[in-house]
């Protein structure tokens, strides 16, 4: 994830006392080659130029960018593959699902449920997380869920979750009891299944945890 803080840091440090109004193309690749020289990946300086593109963008809406500068910049096109010097970054690869079984032994219910859920569903963790049993359209074998907010909501775009047999199943363990309108997925009940599994993760030979040590004398000392 980028920060804005972190793209704008060589802007600052290059050009923080230079007019605004002053600001070149020119400048801005000057910019794009202070994240090159500390070796980011090509795609990673393409998203961190455009952070910059896009502040300037801002400063046109509220009136502090003259419109030129931010029309000037747009001449600076992103950096092609092969054609420079910044590296490629390795691919993102999807873990094992090896690894996720393996895993799930030291997780909590609730983050357990959410993984297989995501694997059954293909959701993201943001529209599983605020689930709630009213958000769900249980009138066919398949259940259906339309989050009113979700990455393409800008675009128009609707969203539908499908959830099958064993993704119901696992919404159901969290449903039974659950007040329609309350999320499935609590923080605070997961922060219980963890205090539960933490017994079971201590090494054989590790020593109880000791608890606050008890006041003496003056509670004014």
């Amino acid at each position: 994830m980028i920060t804005i803080r972190s793209a704008l840091r060589p802007l600052k440090e290059l050009f923080g006392y230079s007019s605004i109004s002053d600001f070149t193309p020119l400048q801005l690749k000057v910019v794009r080659q202070a994240y090159i020289d500390k070796g980011m990946a090509r795609k990673s300086v393409n998203d961190y130029t455009g952070v910059i593109k896009h502040c300037f963008k801002w400063g046109v809406e509220e009136a502090l960018v003259p419109h030129t500068v931010y029309g000037a910049l747009h001449v600076v096109s992103g950096l092609r593959k092969g054609r420079t010097e910044a590296p490629e970054g390795k691919p993102v690869t999807p873990v094992s699902e090896d690894a996720v079984e393996a895993t799930m032994k030291f997780l909590p219910s609730q983050i357990q449920a959410l993984i297989r859920l995501q694997l059954l569903t293909g959701a993201r963790p943001g529209e599983l997380i605020g689930l709630r049993p009213l958000d769900f359209d249980t009138s066919s074998e398949l259940w259906v869920v339309k989050p009113e907010h979700h990455k393409t909501a800008h675009h128009g775009l609707a969203r539908i979750i499908h959830f099958g047999p064993k993704a119901q199943s696992i919404v159901k363990t969290f449903m039974e009891g659950r007040p329609l309108h309350m999320p499935l997925f609590s923080p605070k009940d997961a922060r219980k299944g963890q205090s539960d599994l933490a017994p079971s993760h201590r090494r054989p030979d590790q020593r109880p945890t000791p608890g606050p040590a008890p006041l003496t004398g003056s509670i004014f000392w």
